[in-house]
């Protein structure tokens, strides 16, 4: 692979001497003895053009078939990307998106109200909420309100992690 690499490399500096020597520019900024002896002064071959862009080309090798890949459009690309995300979705999808899960939301909240109101508590949220007429949520809340009693009992007020109550 870097056999193939570097005659390639060759390749483009015969291509590139040609032209230049078609251009009547020259490539080879040494001093010979033959220059120096005849008082010349070479100088740089001339600038190419200022509003030609830079061209950047990175040659890879491709892993599974072992072929070179140029990689200038990649390239060029990624120059001028902010160094900031970008954002994934529009204003208006974003909007959408929102009005979508404001709706589903809402949905999921009345459902859970409706399943609330059938669920049991106190007697006296029954007769705020007017349901003291259901037999099953009266019996319910009866038996709730005696559990609730019986706790109380079995843990009086005051009666938590104290230090007094140390069973020495």
């Amino acid at each position: 692979m870097e056999l193939q690499m570097l005659q390639m490399a060759v390749k483009i500096e015969k291509e590139r001497a040609q032209m230049d020597h078609h251009r009547g520019t020259r490539t080879d900024f040494g001093t010979d003895s033959e220059s120096c002896r005849n008082g010349e002064i070479r100088m740089r071959p001339p600038a190419s053009n200022p509003d030609q862009k830079m061209k950047l080309t990175q040659v890879t090798q491709d892993l599974t078939t072992g072929q070179l890949v140029f990689k200038r459009q990649e390239i060029r690309s990624g120059i001028f990307r902010p160094s900031w995300n970008q954002p994934t979705m529009s204003l208006e999808e974003l909007g959408e998106k929102e009005v979508r899960e404001a709706i589903e939301r809402e949905a999921r909240q009345k459902e859970s109200e409706l399943n609330a109101k059938n669920t049991a508590r106190r007697y006296e949220f029954l007769v705020k909420d007017g349901l003291e007429d259901n037999a099953d949520l009266v019996d319910q809340s009866a038996k709730l309100d005696r559990d609730w009693d019986d706790w109380k009992d079995e843990n009086p007020r005051g009666s938590g992690n104290k230090l007094g109550d140390r069973g020495e």
